[in-house]
């Protein structure tokens, strides 16, 4: 009997298949974190080839072969899994990372460059040079655009969160792109956060001339009055 094989495109095929399952929160996880890298096709026969960030145990795998089975109408489900390191997966990658989350933004994919990276679990941690690399990262939404690419260039999804370092943003050449209406709201909504006690005041003070100087406003007032020739009686 002839074998073929599928390879997925996009998305996560394998959170797809055991969707219906009764799964725990951090089951889900398991299986959001994990992704399909083949499918053989014999027959009623599929053996999955998928790659998971963490381990998913024998028992669960054998809880989703049976609801796979089931729903595909299929004999047999085989599982062979490989745990990855999402460091080294990154590593890997992280130059067309930086490009599709910059999504064609200068600002953005200069800040990316200088930016450090890690991994929490199964987060991603950016950290950016200063406050404003901050502000820049959040009015562009990189974290989702780069959650969005790990999704697409690795298979399988990845929380990133983006924190701020105190250290001095070196000197870059970049455009002013960046300073887009969200941008823009990014920024008057941190500032709204700030205390009354630390705004700053604004004052109006009112211009009042100096007695003299009204008196003398009021003399040549008068005098440009009496200069005026008087005006004749309509017959």
């Amino acid at each position: 009997m002839q074998k073929y094989r599928i390879v997925p495109k996009q998305g996560n095929l394998l959170w797809e298949l055991v969707q219906g399952m009764r799964l725990e929160p951090e089951q889900k996880e398991l299986f959001k974190n994990s992704a399909i890298q083949h499918v053989e096709v014999q027959g009623t026969s599929w053996e999955i080839a998928m790659i998971s960030q963490s381990l998913i145990p024998e028992g669960l795998l054998a809880e989703a072969s049976a609801h796979i089975a089931q729903n595909c109408q299929l004999g047999e489900v085989v599982f062979y899994q490989e745990v990855v390191n999402l460091e080294d997966e990154l590593n890997k990658v992280w130059g067309k990372l930086i490009n599709m989350s910059a999504d064609g933004n200068a600002t953005v994919f200069q800040l990316l460059k200088r930016s450090k990276h890690s991994v929490d679990g199964s987060r991603v941690v950016l950290d950016v040079p200063g406050e404003l690399a901050g502000e820049i990262m959040r009015a562009h939404a990189v974290t989702q655009m780069m959650g969005k690419a790990i999704k697409k260039l690795l298979g399988f999804s990845c929380h990133v969160i983006c924190n701020a370092s105190d250290e001095v943003l070196p000197d870059i050449e970049v455009d002013c792109a960046f300073n887009t209406p969200a941008y823009v709201q990014a920024v008057r909504n941190e500032q709204g956060n700030a205390t009354a006690n630390e705004a700053p005041v604004s004052k109006i003070v009112r211009m009042v001339p100096a007695p003299d100087k009204v008196a003398e406003h009021k003399a040549s007032y008068q005098e440009k009055a009496e200069a005026k020739p008087a005006r004749k009686p309509v017959d």
